[in-house]
């Protein structure tokens, strides 16, 4: 899976790594009440993403790649739903960016995923990879 985080400048998405997710296992991945206790939000989105083998630019943001760059370029070959949409004829909508809005997750096409290893591939080898092996790291144990 990407990460990216959203930024106000285009209202992008801006990706700056990437790692393998794991399988949800119940309650060991959910919020308890402790966690809500602390955060509210979590009430809305209490289920957690657990991922291995992270890769993180090391650089600024600004290293990353624009979501909004692929979605210009691709339009609806950028997500599963709007690639369906369009091949099918019976979707109204095609347009990646309406699809996309508010959404905490998105299928890529697999053309959109080839877009966005590269440029993150060449991001990574311009900027190097965030050494996240050392001590100030905080990793969960489980």
């Amino acid at each position: 899976m990407f990460m990216a985080r959203m930024v106000q400048a285009r209202s992008d998405y801006v990706i700056y790594g990437r790692a393998i997710g794991r399988k949800h296992r119940p309650n060991l991945d959910d919020a308890t009440e402790a966690d809500l206790s602390l955060r509210a939000w979590k009430a809305n989105w209490p289920h957690y993403v657990r991922v291995h083998d992270p890769i993180f630019i090391n650089g600024s943001l600004s290293a990353g790649v624009s979501m909004v760059d692929m979605m210009e370029e691709l339009g609806a070959a950028s997500f599963m739903p709007t690639q369906r949409n369009l091949d099918s004829k019976s979707g109204d909508n095609i347009n990646p960016r309406r699809a996309i809005m508010r959404k905490p997750h998105m299928e890529l096409t697999p053309q959109a995923c080839r877009w966005i290893a590269d440029r993150l591939d060449k991001a990574l080898l311009r900027h190097g990879m965030l050494d996240i092996t050392k001590s100030s790291f905080d990793f969960p144990t489980g």
